[in-house]
């Protein structure tokens, strides 16, 4: 009786998904001939000194660069619900100071948002 009680109360009650509490982002860089290797306490210009991750046009992290070509970042605080678009560039140095790569854009959804309504029509009279 008590399994069938258990059996019961597992098929009522069904374990809800836990809700995200994090986002990884993961990125590749290719070293190319201007921007060779990462920058160093040695290598100061023509070189990458590090990643920015930026949400809204504020920065949210800034990533060293290393000789790696590939990175991540965790965001352990997530925003409220909704759609958020991250942005990332590559800082690199010259001799002049420093130069920002082109923009890679990405989207995260954080859930929790209501569903949206429907059946929304209007009707003149």
């Amino acid at each position: 009786m008590k399994r069938l009680l258990a059996l019961l109360f597992i098929l009522a009650f069904p374990v809800l998904a836990q809700s995200p509490t994090s986002a990884q982002f993961a990125w590749t860089y290719a070293f190319n001939s201007a921007y060779p290797v990462a920058c160093t306490a040695s290598v100061t210009t023509n070189c990458v000194q590090s990643f920015i991750l930026s949400q809204g046009g504020t920065t949210v992290a800034t990533v060293p660069a290393t000789s790696a070509t590939s990175y991540t970042y965790k965001l352990t605080t997530l925003p409220a619900p909704g759609t958020y678009t991250y942005t990332l560039v590559a800082v690199g140095a010259f001799q002049g100071g420093t130069i920002q790569s082109l923009p890679v854009t990405v989207s995260l959804q954080v859930p929790g948002q209501p569903v949206a309504p429907s059946g929304f029509t209007v009707v003149l009279q």
